[in-house]
């Protein structure tokens, strides 16, 4: 299910960013310019962390980047980003941020089996080590994949 939305094109490994703004738009890059986002949707992601505080950073090091389904999505999407210098989000217990994966949903409920399959990878050690230290992006995703397949 992952390796479904998650491509070479998705993942951008081992970035630098100056602040969660930037964190969050270059983990969106990858889909803005495949056009399976607007700008309007990079957007929305970090007013909705403006207003309701860092909410996105879901586990120590880790965020999931998302706003409310719409028209500023195009197409179901995931894109994973991770950073060589962790990243303050402003989250009292789960910062700093090294990892973001930036979702995207047309539908309220479209997104929750590939939220589904995430959580289950994001409780396993081996896999959050991966997303700590890999730097290669084919062996990312051949990672993700045969941990889809356990």
């Amino acid at each position: 299910m992952i390796t479904e939305v998650l491509t070479k094109d998705t993942i951008r490994l081992m970035l630098y960013a100056n602040n969660r703004d930037e964190a969050i738009e270059l983990s969106a890059e990858p889909l803005l310019e495949l056009g399976k986002i607007t700008s309007e949707y990079v957007t929305q992601i970090k007013k909705s962390i403006d207003e309701l505080g860092p909410y996105i950073v879901v586990i120590p090091g880790i965020a999931l980047a998302h706003a409310k389904p719409g028209e500023s999505v195009i197409e179901e999407c995931m894109s994973l980003a991770t950073f060589s210098d962790p990243i303050a989000f402003g989250h009292k217990s789960n910062d700093p941020v090294s990892v973001v994966f930036t979702l995207a949903s047309q539908k309220k409920d479209s997104h929750l089996d590939l939220m589904n399959s995430l959580s289950k990878q994001l409780i396993k050690p081996e896999f959050l080590k991966m997303l700590f230290t890999c730097d290669n992006v084919d062996e990312m995703l051949n990672f993700i994949r045969q941990g889809e397949n356990r």
